[in-house]
Order: structure tokens, then sequence, then C-alpha cells
């Protein structure tokens, strides 16, 4: 009876030490109000059944009454992308190549922005190796920020709200595939005919100019 009463006790304490709560940091420098949604639902279930789970982002808390502990980065103005701005960057007189270039280098300057901010310089200089066993990212043409999982040296998830690009398979090892897999900006389905196949091949084509340039600018940020 004793031995048994011992074992009850050693599982629950076994028990209790796995399911101990992890310290989660969760980075969504995203302006879409959509895009935080999602993202901070993440947050909010894992912050519910018992982790410590803070996030960071650049515009107010979507869920003021959440569970997670919440640090809104005020950048300067300018500083955030919000609808009225995009849509001003997508409606100029661009073509649709240049559009995309001038959008990625706007979310290239936000996301720098974002690492520059005091409160974030603070919020780095308090914390470091081993603060954080996990790091929530929200990916949005931002890979350097990736390196903050290097900094806190914990493993990261990237959260991606559409259905797979270019730039997310590259990261998850996912073939392009373009001559049955439509592109995510070419806007077709399949199945596809010939001609759509070649528009789909030229549309992936620009995206990976697209990134060969996101590359470009991200390693302009690190020097």
């Amino acid at each position: 009876m004793f031995i048994t009463k011992l074992n009850f006790v050693i599982i629950t304490v076994l028990t209790c030490s796995v399911a101990a709560g992890s310290r989660i940091l969760g980075l969504f420098a995203t302006y879409s109000k959509s895009h935080m949604l999602l993202h901070c639902t993440v947050a909010e279930q894992l912050a519910r059944v018992g982790h410590d789970v803070t996030v960071i982002g650049v515009i107010e808390n979507v869920y003021p009454n959440a569970t997670y502990k919440y640090i809104h980065l005020q950048l300067p103005d300018g500083g955030i992308i919000d609808d009225k701005t995009l849509n001003s960057l997508i409606n100029t007189r661009h073509s649709f190549v240049k559009s995309l270039f001038v959008t990625t280098a706007e979310y290239l300057r936000m996301a720098n922005e974002t690492l520059w901010q005091p409160k974030m310089r603070e919020f780095l200089s308090e914390n470091h190796a081993n603060a954080f066993d996990l790091l929530l990212f929200a990916y949005v043409m931002n890979d350097f920020q990736m390196g903050l999982a290097a900094h806190f040296q914990c493993p990261i998830v990237v959260l991606w709200v559409v259905r797979p690009a270019l730039q997310v398979n590259g990261l998850v090892g996912n073939p392009l595939e373009m001559a049955y897999v439509p592109n995510i900006s070419s806007h077709l389905q399949q199945p596809m005919e010939f001609l759509q196949r070649v528009k789909n091949c030229i549309t992936t084509w620009l995206e990976s100019a697209l990134m060969a340039y996101l590359d470009y600018r991200t390693q302009q940020l690190y020097e």
C-alpha cells in the first residue's frame, strides 16, 4: 500500500514537472489587424493553457483583455504601413513589378525600425539567452528578424496566414512545382492550361527576383 502511494506521488511530481508552462515570446511586427487577430489568437490559446506568453506588436493590442502580456512598440511617424499608406503605394503610377519592390522596401523599413525602437532595445538588453523557450514569429518579408531566435537561443515557429509563397517554401523546403502548382501571385487555379502554365512560370521567376532583392536589402540592413 505504501509503495503504491509512493509511486502515485512520484508520477504526480513528474507529471507536474513536464506540464510546467513555457516562456514564449511572440514577435508580431505587422500593421495588419486581420493578421494580428490570427497571430494573437495563437498566443492567447497558449497563455490559457498555462504558458507564460509575451507578445510584441506595433499596433494596439487586438485583444485588450487577453491573458498574455502585450508590449506595444510605438514607431515614429511614418513607421507604420497602415491600409491607407499601402493603398497609396499600390495605386501610385508604378508598374506591377515596381510596386512589389516599393512595397517590399517599405516592409523592410518598418521591420528595421521595429528593432531600433527604444523600448525594443531595452527589452533585448534585459532579456538574453534562455529568457524564452520559444519564439512565435509573424513572417512578413522580415527574414533578418529571425535572428532574435539566436539572441534568445530558442526554437522558432514561423506564422504565415496565407497559402504558401516562394519565400515560405524556401524556409520549409517545399518544392516549387510551378508546372502545375499555381503561384500565389498569379491568381490561377488548377488545372492550368499551357498558356496559364507559362504565366505561372513567369510569375514565379519575378517572385524569385523579388526574393533576390529582399536578400540584397536585408544584407544592407546588416551592414
